[in-house]
């Protein structure tokens, strides 16, 4: 087990249960800071490798790093002195190798579809619960104005994985199982902010003091857009992804922007209305 493993390096974690505050910062997409009850600053960095780097109070505390590929993660614990600053290299204590599917399970019939979103479609001319949103005139070419009009798309959610996490387990090593779990690009300052915005009173100096089994899974947020041009009409859609974790401390529901691309139609509303008049034009 994950515990028993982390055990020799971890001992002597105080088991605290008061409900921790933490305050966030998210300097960029690699990286994420907070502050525990314990009045710790745990600084947590992204290589570019891949490489998760965990710093306690600026002093380099342990990393992990997982290879999907071969479904390895391996754990590795520094010496906590000092002279371990974020500039400094560091000799590592004990090293570490974890499976991370061995923590991980897929509710496979968890995945579902609320109002499924439409695909790039040409229809009859019906704005009917839509709102408008902007219009664009081309000016250059065709003098065709399109009209835009948008409406509520639904979500879309994928199926949920469960992560185990042991009580010893550091953080870096849990976030680095949680984004096996997940797959897929997504970047550290967005696992790591949901995983404490939805464990905040366990994690203490780096550390789950207790057993938790988080859910984590996508949720796609879809925005229906219709283009309009003389009566005719372009329908397409856009959605956001987020992160969502499940709590199974505090039950609490924790959603994250992955900050990335949009999904569907990727360019914004005034490309979207262009193409209108130029699916328009060559119809």
């Amino acid at each position: 087990m994950l515990s028993f493993m982390l055990s020799i390096v971890l001992l002597l974690t105080p088991v605290l249960t008061v409900a921790a505050s933490p305050q966030p910062s998210l300097a960029n997409d690699n990286e994420y800071t907070f502050i525990d009850e314990n009045n710790t600053t745990t600084k947590i960095v992204q290589e570019e490798d891949g490489t998760i780097k965990v710093y306690l109070n600026g002093v380099l505390d342990h990393s992990a790093k997982t290879d999907l590929d071969a479904d390895i993660l391996v754990y590795t614990k520094y010496n906590n002195e000092a002279q371990n600053s974020l500039s400094s290299t560091s000799e590592p204590y004990t090293t570490t190798i974890l499976k991370p599917s061995d923590y991980i399970t897929e509710d496979t019939g968890s995945s579902i579809t609320i109002e499924n979103p439409a695909s790039d479609v040409v229809t009859p001319f019906s704005t009917a619960g839509y709102t408008y949103k902007a219009s664009y005139t081309d000016t250059f070419v065709t003098q065709l104005t399109a009209k835009g009009y948008t409406k509520d798309g639904g979500i879309t959610r994928t199926s949920e994985k469960k992560v185990s996490i042991t009580r010893g387990t550091a953080i870096g090593a849990a976030v680095s199982i949680a984004i096996a779990a997940l797959t897929g690009p997504i970047t550290v300052a967005v696992v790591t902010s949901a995983i404490v915005g939805a464990y905040a009173g366990v994690i203490l100096d780096g550390i789950f003091t207790k057993n938790v089994i988080p859910t984590v899974h996508y949720e796609d947020r879809w925005t229906l857009w219709k283009g309009v041009v003389n009566s005719w009409e372009f329908d397409s859609k856009q959605g956001t992804r987020y992160l969502r974790v499940i709590s199974d401390y505090s039950g609490s529901v924790i959603t994250k922007p992955t900050n990335l691309a949009k999904l569907g139609y990727t360019f914004d509303f005034t490309d979207f209305l262009q193409t209108t008049i130029t699916r328009y034009t060559n119809r």
